[in-house]
């Protein structure tokens, strides 16, 4: 053996020993690798998680204000609401809590019981191997032992939905004043709503969406060596997951008062792609009646994941000036019950999740919350309840023979227009924080949620005119 081998392999065995102090890798030390990758450096993963929610996960000024919110409500069971947020938002706790979701705290995931309930709220186990999982079998080893003490390893696991199902799946105890525990709540299920829907029983995971594969992946090396430059053993091969992490989060940057743009814009791509609206307006008896149908193009819910989230139609009818003569939607304060009809301009269709406490009570606390008052949440196409358990059914719909799996219809009526022709104009759009959950924010942080814009998802329009069929408008516009 030369003096340069043992010198390595000293070198490595030190680096080795350093790890053993912690499971998990400050995310910091992943660059040294995976950050110059791809044209103008757009596709290394360091890069990409760094601006991402994962990366902010346990400095989200409104997730740290509602976990002290129940904290301060059940002082009974207050380490148990601790270890259970912080298991998913600061999984690697103390020296790497900063990282939130970091890097480590994602690849050294291991392959037991995954997509099982006792693997949902964060129950995943994390190898004691020091191994790195990810999507390659033929990983080259060496360097990443030497920097950061952890082994490269082929784990299928890394490209299926189980793997994201255990913080995507959380699962919460409804809980008295006393802390006594009356039984438990799905309070996020975007893993079980994939799993019942068609998406669920083909090929799109949820990585299909949020860590797309990259284009040309033959062109692009998967990581360079500590100078930046090409790696040859890091060879272009796929599948080359892009590490974007995109979700439906665009508020976090205003939370955080970030001046980086880059979050909300992944967002915002990610919800251009979520819905598509058809309206099809009709006269009956000099009403005008147009049905709306928003079609949901995810593989959940829509919206999905925590209860604060909400969608509406804007539904609007303009003269031939221009003029708004009829309108429901703008921005609603309140929650309402799911409509089949909207026949008023107070009537809001708000496609939402409102939860009840064990009495039936509206509630916004998570841990009193034991049911859903209302699930009006698009449903993913195919959506079969008999896969899906009983607490993520869909709840205040009953009547409405057109909410479906994939879509949802919703018939507007206006009366006493005058004969002339219109313009209808709906529009999807979408807040993270509706106004009922912002109580746990401070003045200025509920001020500045306030003065952002919804995210508009899908927009479309109608021309019309009183007396005359849609059909005809529409064969006449057509010949223009």
């Amino acid at each position: 053996m030369t003096a340069n081998s043992r010198l390595c392999l000293l070198v490595l065995a030190a680096a080795s020993a350093a790890a053993q102090d912690s499971l998990f890798v400050e995310s910091a030390e992943c660059s040294l690798c995976h950050t110059r990758l791809g044209e103008k450096s757009q596709l290394g993963q360091y890069t990409l998680w760094k601006g991402s929610v994962m990366a902010h996960a346990g400095r989200d000024p409104y997730w740290q204000a509602k976990t002290a919110e129940e904290i301060k409500q059940n002082p009974a069971i207050a380490k148990v609401v601790e270890e259970k947020c912080h298991r998913c938002h600061t999984p690697q706790r103390k020296p790497q809590a900063n990282d939130g979701v970091g890097c480590t705290a994602c690849h050294l995931i291991e392959d037991k019981g995954l997509g099982t309930p006792a693997s949902f709220t964060g129950g995943l186990e994390i190898n004691k191997e020091h191994l790195a999982y990810g999507p390659h079998k033929d990983a080259f080893v060496n360097p990443m032992i030497m920097h950061v003490g952890l082994t490269p390893a082929y784990g299928a696991h890394m490209q299926k939905s189980e793997l994201c199902a255990t913080c995507h799946t959380v699962i919460t105890p409804t809980v008295d004043a006393s802390g006594k525990v009356l039984g438990e709540f799905i309070e996020q299920a975007a893993y079980l709503e994939w799993k019942a829907s068609s998406f669920g029983s083909g090929d799109m995971t949820c990585q299909s969406c949020h860590v797309p594969l990259a284009d040309n992946p033959k062109q692009h090396y998967i990581a360079h060596n500590p100078m930046g430059r090409t790696f040859p053993p890091t060879s272009p091969r796929q599948p080359f997951g892009i590490h974007r992490f995109a979700g439906a989060n665009f508020s976090l940057p205003v939370l955080l008062g970030s001046a980086d743009s880059s979050m909300a814009e992944r967002a915002h791509d990610m919800l251009s792609s979520a819905t598509a609206i058809e309206v099809k307006p009709a006269w009956k008896d000099g009403v005008l009646e147009a049905s709306v149908t928003l079609t949901n193009l995810t593989g959940h819910k829509l919206p999905t994941g925590f209860p604060s989230r909400r969608m509406w139609l804007d539904f609007e009818v303009l003269d031939a000036s221009g003029k708004t003569v009829f309108r429901s939607g703008g921005e609603p304060q309140e929650p309402q019950l799911h409509h089949a009809v909207i026949d008023s301009s107070s009537k809001v269709q708000i496609y939402e999740s409102e939860m009840a406490d064990p009495a039936g009570r509206p509630t916004t606390a998570l841990l009193r919350a034991a049911s859903y008052l209302k699930d009006n949440r698009i449903l993913p196409d195919g959506f079969d309840a008999a896969k899906a358990p009983a607490g993520i059914h869909p709840a205040g719909v009953a009547g409405d023979a057109d909410f479906l799996p994939g879509s949802d219809t919703t018939l507007y009526r206006v009366a006493g227009l005058a004969p002339g022709s219109y313009t209808i104009r709906v529009r999807a759009l979408y807040e993270n924080i509706k106004p009922s959950h912002r109580g746990v924010l401070s003045p200025a942080q509920v001020k500045a949620l306030a003065a952002l814009a919804p995210v508009v998802l899908a927009e479309a329009t109608a021309q019309t005119v009183r007396g005359v069929t849609a059909q005809k408008i529409q064969r006449s516009l057509a010949s223009r």
